[in-house]
């Protein structure tokens, strides 16, 4: 049986009336204003009553009538512990003072463009939250709108910014860059206090932002670098709190070409445990990976050949270097004792090993297999180009093979394609 409750009834010197009904739809309750065809998002029974993913629609239909959702209100979602995504739709205009405050497990929430204001300490202590995109339409950041968000790694400002409030990003510890758009004028008191990880900000005004002295309170801007315009350099060094960063360098012309240091070292790739472990020489750099396997492909047929295969590619990247080369490796999954195979309670078992198999010019490299054991690699014609035996579960053997020509790969009595790069 539905639940609805009048919450105000405006009695106008002419016969007008307004109501305002909270009612539940999909899961999700709302403030239905019936003469504005309109609803807003709002709390359940009590605070913390929403779990799991959530996906408010664009509209709701309600006694016949089509609603627009506008408003997610005050204290929607605040303190919904369990509460892990959330997708706003482009309806909604507005986002309430608190409304998602203590979500401690929230990770993921997309904000469309069409919102103009979020509400003050609206995301206050959703220390899950690795991102947010804040929207082009925002020219204020209200006080303590993401306090203690402290999963955030990167904090963007978007150019329609003209304000960042009270404590805004207090307490976001595991920031590590903030971005600072050109019509920023005022940042008020302890706005990024205890960035405890800070290495970077980048301010692009040319006029140095109206800011209280305390605004990076607790922050690391000791051991920090702040990039501004070329011409502002002077201006930000002699300003407090802006000349307390452990250097200010100007931020270089994007349409310059920025000339790049050395190239990242060639990664290494290894396995290990069930996880594919990237070792990179260069300090910081962050190594890209791509991996495909053939088995991922629907099929129509009452029989399917599985490779247990997985094709890994790599490269190493930092900012201000050229990228590595990119290595590649095969990694495969080889029966260790054939005999071992069998059908218990229609599940298939089979004993097995992961390989690795990797190619610098024209050596592979094998990591994986028992020691002793024979490794023969063969061209497209059966000729045998290059063999060796493991020691320590490696085994390093040169071929004959050049870039671009396929080798077959014997490991016992099993054979695994390579093409050589």
């Amino acid at each position: 049986m539905k639940r609805k409750f009048l919450l105000f009834v405006a009695m106008l010197p002419i016969v007008t009336s307004v109501f305002a009904i909270k009612e539940e739809v999909g899961g999700i309750w709302y403030v239905i204003s019936k003469d504005n065809k309109t609803a807003e998002v709002t709390s359940g029974d009590y605070w913390g009553y929403y779990s799991n993913s959530i996906e408010i629609p664009p509209s709701i239909v309600y006694e016949g009538d089509t609603c627009e959702v506008t408003a997610i209100g005050n204290k929607a979602f605040a303190f919904s512990n369990y509460i892990t995504s959330v997708t706003v739709p482009n309806s909604v205009i507005t986002i309430d003072e608190e409304a998602f405050c203590e979500c401690s497990n929230l990770s993921s929430i997309t904000i469309p463009i069409s919102v103009k204001s979020i509400g003050r300490e609206a995301f206050k202590g959703c220390s899950s939250l690795t991102e947010i995109s804040i929207p082009q339409k925002i020219t204020k950041i209200d006080s303590c709108v993401f306090q203690y968000c402290s999963g955030l790694n990167d904090i963007i400002i978007p150019d329609s910014v003209k304000t960042i409030a009270a404590n805004a990003f207090d307490g976001c510890k595991g920031v590590e860059r903030i971005t600072l758009p050109s019509e920023i004028a005022r940042i008020e008191r302890e706005a990024f206090a205890g960035l405890s990880q800070l290495k970077d900000v980048y301010c692009h005004a040319v006029k140095t932002p109206d800011a209280e002295p305390d605004i990076f309170l607790d922050s690391s801007i000791q051991y920090a670098t702040l990039h501004v315009p070329v011409a502002s350099k002077d201006q930000y060094m002699e300003k407090y709190p802006w000349g307390n960063f452990k250097s200010i360098v100007a931020i270089v012309d994007e349409t310059e070409e920025v000339p790049l240091g050395e190239p990242c070292a060639t990664p290494t790739i290894s396995y290990k445990n069930g996880k594919l472990i990237f070792n990179c020489s260069t300090n910081d750099a962050i190594c890209k990976s791509t991996i495909t396997s053939a088995d991922f492909n629907s099929f129509s047929s009452n029989e399917v050949t599985l490779t247990a295969t997985y094709e890994i590619s790599v490269y190493a990247t930092k900012t201000g270097h050229k990228d590595s080369e990119t290595v590649t490796a095969k990694l495969c999954w080889i029966d260790m004792e054939p005999k071992m195979e069998g059908i218990d309670n229609a599940i298939a078992n089979v004993k097995a090993c992961p390989v690795l198999i990797q190619n610098h010019g024209n050596k592979l490299s094998v990591s994986g297999v028992k020691d002793g054991t024979l490794i023969s690699v063969y061209d497209t014609t059966g000729n045998r180009v290059g063999y060796g035996k493991s020691t320590k579960e490696q085994a390093q053997i040169e071929t004959t093979l050049k870039n671009g020509e396929i080798g077959i790969v014997k490991i016992g009595d099993n054979t695994v394609k390579v093409l050589m790069k």
